[in-house]
C-alpha cells in the first residue's frame, strides 16, 4: 500500500511507494520537490478509514480540514495541546564568494579524429601481425 501524504504546496494529495520515504519527489500539480514523509499524513489516514464518499456527506471538492495551533501565549487547553510556534527567521544572505569547482586536471585528451586514426592503427599491426603468424605458420612448419 503506498505513502499517502499532501503536497506542502498545493495540497495535492500525492501517494508514492514505500521504497521512496525520506527522497524528494516532483509534485505532478505545481512541480515543486516535496520530501516523502516516513508515514502517512494523519488528514489522509482519517480520510482513507472512514471512506467518506460525496454519497455520505463528503464534499469532494471542498478543501481538506487542517489543525490549527493555538497561539503560545494561550493556555486555556491542557498542558499536552500543541502550540503555535512562528517559523525561524530567514537566514541573512551569505555575502563569501559562491562555490567554485576545482580546476579539470590536465590530461591526455583525444579528439574523435585522434582517436579514430590510432584504432586504424591498432587495426593494421593486428592485421600485419596476423599476416606475418599465417607466413611463418604455413612456410617454416
Amino acid at each position: 500500500m503506498p505513502i499517502r501524504f499532501r503536497c506542502k504546496y498545493c495540497d495535492q494529495l500525492l501517494g508514492i511507494a514505500h521504497r521512496k520515504i525520506g527522497t524528494e519527489v516532483r509534485c505532478p500539480d505545481c512541480h515543486k520537490m516535496v520530501l516523502v514523509p516516513a508515514e502517512d499524513a494523519p488528514d489522509v489516514e482519517e480520510a482513507t478509514r472512514k471512506g467518506n464518499p460525496p454519497s455520505e456527506g463528503g464534499d469532494i471538492d471542498a478543501p481538506p480540514q487542517r489543525f490549527i495551533a493555538s497561539p503560545a501565549g494561550d493556555q486555556s487547553k491542557g498542558a499536552g495541546a500543541p502550540t503555535y510556534s512562528p517559523a525561524a527567521p530567514a537566514p541573512e544572505p551569505f555575502d563569501g564568494e559562491p562555490y567554485r569547482l576545482p580546476a579539470p586536471v590536465a590530461g591526455f585528451v583525444l579528439s574523435p579524429w585522434h582517436t579514430m586514426l590510432l584504432a586504424l592503427a591498432a587495426l593494421f599491426v593486428l592485421v600485419l601481425a596476423f599476416a606475418v603468424g599465417l607466413l611463418v605458420g604455413r612456410y617454416l612448419l
